[in-house]
């Protein structure tokens, strides 16, 4: 049976931190307001003035996202009545003893350590998360909703996790019982929310042999929505992250309009 990791307060490696100070665009600056303006002439004249310049429209300023706060993050996350029968809550650890950390003596996997031992994302303003259980063999269903405070922010997040598990193909898991071998690739991501993006983690022999688990990001507006499965089967992995965006997507009140 597939081992249980969990970390107080995270998710373990779901893609939910990344320093998006290095790699998000800074905050667009609303356009700047143009007033027409007439030419005021103190001499009159019998000849009007023209101009052969064509009147320019000032573009719209750029609408700013949300204020979200943690209630109402937690209000849009999954409840137990959004699941299928035999479903539980699974509760957060709140032992203190910490958890499993991943690591790599190879620099190329610097950033996707970075995100997978983070516990939220520096540029989220508020995040929220919830687990669940299948039962005794699963599938264990991990979902964190972070704003972002802007769309072009969940695009840099997702570029920056491609970009990190295509340079790092393999971790080390730590545990008390010992470490693990995780070869790290990218998969086929559900085609739900805005840029989705998804990767895969494998054990190769130690304690965890046999691990293995499916990490999903997707947006939803400014909101990061951030899937983690163990034990799923390709259709957990979509139902469950089609149900949770749905949700999320009809709570927050995010427009049809603004997700692709």
């Amino acid at each position: 049976m597939p081992t249980r990791l969990r970390r107080s307060g995270a998710l373990l490696a779901v893609p939910a931190a990344v320093l998006l100070a290095s790699c998000g665009p800074g905050q667009a600056s609303p356009a700047a307001q143009t007033s027409a303006s007439s030419a005021t002439s103190t001499t009159p004249s019998s000849t009007p003035t023209t101009s052969s310049a064509a009147p320019t429209s000032a573009a719209p300023p750029a609408a700013a996202a949300p204020k979200r706060s943690k209630a109402s993050l937690e209000k849009a996350l999954l409840g137990i009545d959004d699941l299928p029968a035999g479903f539980s809550v699974e509760p957060a650890d709140q032992s203190g003893e910490g958890g499993p950390a991943v690591s790599s003596k190879d620099p190329r996997c610097k950033t996707l350590v970075t995100i997978m031992n983070a516990d939220s994302a520096p540029g989220a303003t508020a995040n929220a998360a919830t687990s669940f259980s299948g039962g005794q063999d699963g599938p264990w269903i991990d979902e964190q909703l972070a704003a972002m405070g802007g769309a072009e922010r969940v695009s840099a997040f997702h570029a920056q996790v491609r970009a990190a598990v295509k340079a790092c193909s393999k971790l080390t898991l730590r545990l008390p019982q010992g470490t693990s071998t995780m070869a790290v690739r990218t998969v086929k991501a559900p085609t739900i929310g805005k840029d989705p993006v998804a990767f895969r983690i494998s054990a190769q022999g130690g304690p965890l042999d046999g691990f293995e688990s499916t990490q999903v990001a997707t947006g939803v507006g400014d909101v990061e929505l951030m899937m983690s499965f163990l034990g799923a089967v390709p259709d957990d992995i979509d139902g469950g992250t089609q149900v949770a965006f749905d949700k999320a997507e009809q709570t927050l009140g995010v427009k049809a309009s603004s997700v692709s």
